[in-house]
């Protein structure tokens, strides 16, 4: 018999999974009615978020509630090694985003501006985001197969993560999950409202400030997931988060189509010429 956190985990990710599904397909849609690499690679961009996030979310239902799997009042919690895949591939994709959205607002600059001077940043940047996945992806590895313990379900009480030495856990837990976890939201924060501010593209400008809404939005949810101790009302909130997540993502996609708007008279026909009279 389900509960009512149940019931509603269950119609929350159905309503979830609508929004991104639908994020997805307006993507793609969009990138292929695109010749340009540089639109095609944000709508692509927007695409890939939504899948990820997609599949964690389907994950968690899956290892929850079909059997011999035991629901947990811990939000996303149970998402199985599929979610596991996912939560690691999250970070990459994340970083890609952010780095195809600087590099295309430069590109876009009349003055080729290099926003943040990113493009020497980039060549640090990049190996230190990339050595913190792997560094994290490793200790997956450990606390899954090992241990039987794995980062996402160690927000339940039920876990028990393992005892590292303390400088492994400072190198190889700490300073990679503050880098991902807290330093990428951060950097999104800062840098993409600058990049849409230097953007002279406004297809691109408006595309990259609902990105910018997403990482906040997303910077706030995580914030919230360990600060409220009810499951019920962490539920409805992180749900809420989640889906205007993907309503950001569905805009920022349909924000790459061009609008225009006509007045009544530029829409009225126009007659036809009269023949000159011989």
């Amino acid at each position: 018999m389900l509960s009512s956190f149940d019931i509603a985990n269950i119609i929350g990710a159905v309503a979830i999974s609508a929004i991104f599904g639908f994020a997805i397909y307006t993507a793609l849609g969009i990138r292929r009615t695109f010749s340009v690499g540089l639109y095609r690679d944000q709508a692509l961009g927007v695409a890939l978020i939504a899948l990820i996030i997609l599949v964690n979310i389907l994950s968690n239902i899956i290892f929850s509630y079909i059997p011999p799997n035991v629901p947990s009042d811990f939000l996303y919690s149970n998402v199985g090694i599929i979610g596991e895949i996912a939560f690691l591939l999250w970070f990459p994709i994340f970083y890609y985003w952010i780095d195809n959205s600087e590099l295309a607002a430069r590109k876009s600059n009349p003055f080729l501006r290099d926003i943040l001077h990113w493009q020497r940043v980039r060549v640090y940047l990049g190996p230190l985001i990339y050595t913190s996945i792997v560094s994290a992806g490793c200790v997956v590895v450990i606390q899954t197969i090992f241990f039987g313990v794995s980062p996402v379900s160690m927000v339940s009480e039920e876990a028990v993560p393992p005892n590292f030495p303390l400088i492994v856990s400072i190198l190889f837990q700490l300073i990679p999950s503050f880098i991902l976890f807290i330093g990428l939201r951060v950097l999104a924060i800062i840098a993409l409202p600058i990049a849409a501010w230097q953007t002279r593209d406004p297809l691109l400008r408006k595309q990259i400030y609902w990105l910018g809404i997403f990482f906040i939005l997303n910077f706030v949810g995580g914030a919230l997931q360990g600060a409220i101790l009810n499951p019920f009302e962490a539920l409805l909130v992180l749900d809420a988060i989640v889906f205007l997540n993907g309503y950001c993502l569905y805009k920022s996609a349909r924000s790459l189509v061009p609008t225009y708007s006509f007045s009544a008279e530029e829409l009225k026909p126009i007659p036809p010429d009269n023949p000159s009279s011989s």
